[in-house]
């Protein structure tokens, strides 16, 4: 049977099909348009007639019968031994799901709706387990029999999907790790960077919590399994802000705050074979390494002064009395409330304020949080007392706060400007409101 038949009988189960590259993984053509649309049946015929091309599968939506409310998905194993566990519990699936063999495991090919994991993930198009992946969709296609990998392994069909249709599962079937959990993490559109799960602060108090330590030194798992299973990364690119985070709850927390770095190593060791199966680089001291830098650095976790627990009480604020006559728009109005509430919790010091978080928080651009912050600095209501740099917010002072500092102080900060030079800046200087910068 020629690669072009196969293509044909592909293209008949209503999947979305392009060609790859001979012994590669990768699209001959950039297969963008076929993530959204099938190709065309002629299309089909003259990829495949001009030689021996693999065959590559578009998953998601595109590749559904009827264009229906499920997706193609793709569960992938790793090892061959998973793929066996996975069979011997799901024995009357595994016996008609559609399966192939890979270089060093199994695909399986199911549908499945994951209209709510997709609401709520949606820049993730696979997730991450201990023993493979799942596919749900995105522009890289997943290779089919008879295409050959780069290892030179051929792709072999074990069932085949033309005699039976392709089942819809529930995606629990496939491990419990590929189920959504409720929390903020994903991959932030502007910068491309994770967001990490932020849990309540809590006050430990003696006998609240197990010890995170057994009595030989050795990690308690399960005492860590309840106060730091949320910092383990559940795919790749997450570690350095997971290890960030691990980082300051190990330096709230009473019994590890004054440790020296050395009595941490079991519980970093602990959080590596954890997090082992979810990070692209497995050397432990990869890990070691990143956790040293962020100890370091890492501050304890503030007691309920986050962000957005800052911008609820600004809300319940209202606007300034000092700023009620010239902040008539609701939106200047709060951010004019989050600054007085931001130097309310920093004491009257100075206080960072990143145009991109509040924005984020309260729904408006980071280019309008700008121009509300210059407007009070215009007002001289606030005063810029340190620029935006890279990586690092501005920081501003609320002048009407019983904690003012004088001007000479203020005169003699230093600071850092854009190229990096040591200045002292002028107070009226300070106070003619230029640009924020963005965050």
């Amino acid at each position: 049977m020629t690669t072009l038949d196969w293509a044909n009988r592909y293209y008949a189960l209503g999947l979305s099909i392009v060609r790859l590259k001979p012994n590669s993984k990768a699209a001959f053509r950039s297969p963008k348009r076929f993530a959204k649309q099938r190709p065309k049946k002629r299309e089909i015929e003259r990829w495949f007639e001009a030689g021996e091309f693999g065959i590559g599968l578009m998953l998601g939506k595109v590749s559904s019968p009827a264009r229906s409310q499920y997706s193609l998905v793709c569960r992938d194993f790793d090892d061959v031994k998973d793929y066996e566990n996975w069979a011997c519990q799901h024995t009357l699936l595994a016996r008609s799901i559609p399966t192939y063999r890979t270089s060093r495991g199994f695909h399986v090919l199911a549908l499945a709706d994951c209209r709510e994991l997709q609401k709520r993930m949606p820049n993730r198009k696979k997730i991450i387990g201990a023993t493979g992946e799942l596919i749900i969709g995105g522009n890289a296609p997943t290779p089919l029999p008879p295409s050959t990998h780069p290892s030179g392994f051929e792709y072999q069909w074990t069932i085949e999907p033309f005699h039976n249709s392709i089942p819809v599962v529930d995606l629990s079937v496939f491990g419990p790790e590929f189920l959504y959990q409720e929390c903020s993490s994903g991959r932030c559109k502007r910068t491309g960077m994770f967001n990490i799960p932020i849990q309540p602060i809590q006050n430990q108090k003696e006998g609240d919590t197990e010890p995170l330590f057994c009595s030989k030194g050795q990690p308690n798992v399960s005492a860590c399994e309840s106060v730091l299973a949320w910092t383990i990364p559940e795919g790749h690119g997450m570690r350095e802000k997971c290890i960030w985070a691990l980082a300051r709850r190990l330096k709230t927390l009473k019994e590890t705050a004054h440790l020296p770095i050395d009595e941490l190593k079991p519980i970093i060791r602990w959080w590596w074979k954890r997090a082992k199966p979810y990070v692209n680089d497995k050397e432990w001291f990869v890990t070691w390494a990143a956790f040293s830098r962020s100890w370091q650095r890492a501050k304890p976790e503030s007691e309920g002064t986050t962000l957005r627990s800052i911008v609820m009480q600004a809300r319940k604020d209202g606007c300034p009395e000092e700023c009620a006559a010239e902040f008539g728009s609701e939106k200047a109005a709060l951010i004019a409330a989050i600054c007085k509430r931001l130097s309310m919790e920093s004491m009257g010091e100075p206080f960072p304020a990143s145009t991109s978080a509040i924005g984020k928080e309260i729904g408006v651009t980071h280019v309008t949080v700008s121009r509300c912050l210059n407007a009070l600095v215009a007002s001289r209501h606030i005063r810029r007392v340190k620029p935006y740099a890279k990586g690092k917010a501005a920081e501003y002072l609320w002048l009407h706060s019983q904690h003012n500092h004088s001007e000479e102080d203020l005169q003699s900060r230093s600071s850092i400007d854009s190229q990096g030079a040591v200045t002292n800046y002028d107070v009226t200087d300070l106070q003619s409101g230029g640009g924020a910068g963005p965050l």
